[in-house]
């Protein structure tokens, strides 16, 4: 659940423009909005009881693909501290929500299993790392491209780009997609599209050092 609030007023315990997001139940989701409010609390049970006034409440359905929208002149929505701190503290950690030393333990655990949520998991452990650094790759590969797109036509060097990045996105996709799948390890689907980006980005500068026109040969085997 997420609240929002525009303006809150600590001494009357006022709420000015509320929103709420409930997104607890699966696959509903509910808004409520409201121009004013009042929190009232209980110390004794930990509940807490925000009364929203002349709002309306949303509710999306995707499963039935239906929306309903009710407006109401005083509508409470509860909340109970201790059991939310107590959810809290029981609450598991999905691979996403991880820090990369502990999802580095949980892909060891799933090591001798090595199912489909081991190579996802290993897939987001390297994909925090070589996104990143695809940065640094594309970054590298522009600066000889936009020194030849002095001595060239505009177009030539804005193609060359956009056909290098597709390149790129193409090789992305398909470690994604093949290394979720166990085809190939996630480490070479994630860190191939970077390693090939900078070796061309490599060449290109020493095409330029050398003072030699761009040629991209293909090895034979």
């Amino acid at each position: 659940m997420m609240l929002y609030v525009n303006r809150i007023d600590l001494k009357t315990r006022t709420f000015t423009d509320v929103f709420i997001e409930d997104r607890r139940a699966a696959k509903v989701s509910v808004t409520v909005v409201a121009p004013k409010g009042k929190l009232i609390s209980e110390p004794e049970t930990g509940t807490f009881h925000l009364l929203l006034f002349d709002g309306t409440v949303n509710q999306v359905d995707l499963e039935k693909r239906s929306v309903n929208a009710i407006r109401f002149d005083k509508y409470q929505v509860s909340l109970n501290a201790r059991k939310a701190m107590s959810s809290a503290k029981n609450f598991q950690k999905g691979p996403k929500e991880m820090n990369p030393e502990e999802l580095s333990r949980y892909i060891e655990s799933l090591k001798s299993e090595k199912n489909a949520e081991y190579y996802l998991a290993l897939l987001d452990f390297h994909k925090r790392f070589s996104v990143p650094f695809a940065c640094f790759a594309l970054g590298f590969l522009a600066i000889p491209l936009g020194i030849r797109a002095k001595s060239a036509r505009k177009s030539f060097g804005i193609g060359l780009g956009l056909g290098f990045f597709i390149l790129y996105y193409a090789m992305l996709s398909a470690g994604l997609v093949f290394g979720e799948a166990g085809v190939y390890p996630p480490i070479i689907g994630m860190w191939v599209p970077n390693i090939v980006t900078t070796a061309i980005g490599v060449r290109l500068f020493d095409s330029i050092n050398r003072d030699r026109p761009m040629q991209f040969r293909l090895w034979r085997f």
